[in-house]
This record gives structure tokens, C-alpha cells and sequence, in this order.
């Protein structure tokens, strides 16, 4: 009964020992690739931040394309209605134009500055990931988990062993035999 306790325990330490080998060495693989993907993601990030500014130059090249119109038809509507365009009254319409316009065309940069450099917050946040992931997966060294999980398990055994030892459980003297087969033929009642 000893001899097999013994032997199922060393089993399950090899096991065990071979197991933390494997889960080791998945989580080490796991965080390579997730290191991998956060740069790729990293990357994707930094391509929507320069789409993100050049969507911004665009809107405000159409805006000011746009306030240009106003001021040609602010222009025209002034000199048909007989305005001296040389005027103060035709100098304040078109001063108010070109300042509400500016304030707007600001705007409009400042926001897709603000996206970007939202994005670009976020793409080095993906790649201090991938740092992160790296540096804690060439901390796992699978042999040492191994190793590390076999001398438990061995210590483990070895007490165990040890145990049996002084308790008698491993005397296998043919006295102890024989007295062991009398105590099983009486119990039996033979």
C-alpha cells in the first residue's frame, strides 16, 4: 500500500513537473503574440492618426473654399444693391466674415489635431504594451517552472518516503511478511 502511494506520487510530481513546463512555456508564446499584435494594432492607430489630419486639412480647404463663395456673393449682393464696396458699412460685413470664418476654420484644425493626438496617445499605449508583454515573457523560463515544480514535488516525495520509512510501512523483512499474512488469515478467519 506504501510502495503504491509512493509510486502514485512520484507520477503525479513527473506529471505535474511536465505540466508546468507546457503552461510555462504557452504563457511565454502568449505573450510574444500578444506583444505582436499590439504593435500591429500600434501601427493601425498611427495610420488612422495621419488619416485623421489629412481629413482635417481637407475640411478646412473645403471650408475656407466655402467661406470664399460667401464672400464673393456678399461682394456681388453689396455692389447690386448699389453699396460702395470701399464703404465702412461693406469693409464691417466682410471683416465679420473673414473672423467668424477664421475662428472656424481654427476649430475645424483643432479638432482633427485633437483626434490625432488622441490616436497617437493610444498607438503608444499598444506599443508600451508590447514592450510590457515582451519583457515579462522573457522572464518565463520553462525549465526553471519545470525544475522549480519538479524539487517540490521531489521534497514532497521524499518526506513522504521518509514517513513510510520510520512508520515500518516499507519493511519488507520476511518476519514483517509473515506477520502481515497472520494478521490477514486471522482477520479472515482462517
Amino acid at each position: 500500500m506504501a510502495a503504491a502511494s509512493l509510486i502514485a506520487g512520484a507520477a503525479s510530481g513527473a506529471a505535474n513537473t511536465v505540466g508546468s513546463y507546457y503552461a510555462a512555456s504557452g504563457q511565454k508564446n502568449a505573450l510574444k503574440l500578444q506583444a505582436r499584435l499590439d504593435e500591429i494594432n500600434a501601427k493601425i492607430v498611427d495610420s488612422q492618426a495621419r488619416d485623421a489630419l489629412l481629413k482635417g486639412e481637407r475640411k478646412e480647404q473645403a471650408f475656407r473654399q466655402d467661406v470664399a463663395q460667401l464672400r464673393s456673393k456678399q461682394r456681388v449682393g453689396m455692389a447690386s444693391n448699389g453699396i460702395d464696396l470701399g464703404s465702412e458699412t461693406a469693409a464691417a460685413v466682410l471683416t465679420s466674415t473673414d473672423v467668424l470664418s477664421e475662428q472656424d476654420a481654427t476649430e475645424i484644425k483643432a479638432n482633427a489635431l485633437r483626434e490625432a493626438w488622441g490616436l497617437r496617445t493610444e498607438a503608444n499605449n499598444q506599443r508600451s504594451s508590447a514592450r510590457m508583454n515582451r519583457a515579462t515573457a522573457s522572464g518565463i523560463n520553462p525549465l526553471l517552472e519545470a525544475g522549480t515544480t519538479f524539487l517540490t514535488s521531489a521534497s514532497k516525495w521524499a518526506g513522504q518516503y521518509d514517513s513510510f520509512k520510520q512508520s515500518g510501512a516499507l519493511d519488507t523483512s520476511k518476519k514483517r511478511l509473515g506477520d502481515t499474512a497472520s494478521k490477514v488469515k486471522a482477520w479472515m478467519g482462517n
